[in-house]
């Protein structure tokens, strides 16, 4: 990977949130509130798939998505940062050693909502080098600013719940079979089969990216 280049085209950044999508609509999860789910997905194919060293991490995450006054902010709701602030105190994303990707950004708008506020944004791929951060969550100005906050304790928790349970680890595997490197063609649709015998069926649903923070 040339320097400066991003890890991720926009069609694989796609393709992986479609998987990591498809499977958490199947389950009736909150899709707007999976992001470890979606992170622990977007890091595997990372590694497996694009040979890329990649890690989720959780902390706090601000981030400025317009150009009005609004932040989105997942952060504990007890910090003193004027913010439209989602329930859970913690958000996660995937860290390279250059670059911060966030394969829930595309629902950034359904996290707004949730927050309980009424701006809008569109639905956009975020991958941004670390480099470009702000130095805090009150430095943000323009659309597409952002802060994270690396919580290690917290993280070094989720994962370790997360990798315990073999349900998690049989999705992630889920996902990494379903998913194709552009240009391969990938899977409209994938059935799978639980413990029980029953079969699911997941689709490629997800709403399309339609631009770059």
């Amino acid at each position: 990977m040339k320097q400066g280049q991003r890890p991720l085209t926009l069609v694989d950044y796609q393709r992986i949130f479609q998987v990591a999508h498809g499977i958490i609509v199947e389950l009736g999860k909150n899709k707007a509130k999976s992001c470890v789910f979606f992170s622990m997905v977007g890091a595997f194919i990372l590694k497996k798939y694009h040979g890329i060293q990649a890690r989720p991490v959780a902390g706090s995450a601000y981030f400025k998505l317009d150009e009005s006054d609004v932040v989105l902010a997942v952060a504990d709701p007890t910090k003193n940062f004027e913010s439209s602030s989602l329930d859970g105190g913690f958000h996660c994303w995937v860290e390279t050693d250059r670059w911060c990707i966030d394969f829930t950004a595309p629902l950034f708008p359904e996290m707004m909502q949730d927050a309980g506020s009424t701006s809008k944004c569109d639905r956009k791929m975020f991958q941004k080098s670390v480099a470009s951060m702000a130095e805090s969550p009150y430095a943000l100005e323009r659309a597409g600013d952002y802060f994270l906050d690396v919580d290690v304790e917290l993280t070094r928790e989720l994962m370790r719940l997360n990798v315990e349970r073999n349900d998690v680890l049989d999705l992630i595997n889920v996902a990494s079979t379903w998913y194709r490197k552009a240009p391969m063609a990938m899977a409209r649709e994938m059935s799978i089969m639980n413990d029980l015998g029953q079969v699911s069926k997941l689709s490629l649903d997800a709403p399309a990216i339609v631009g770059v923070w």
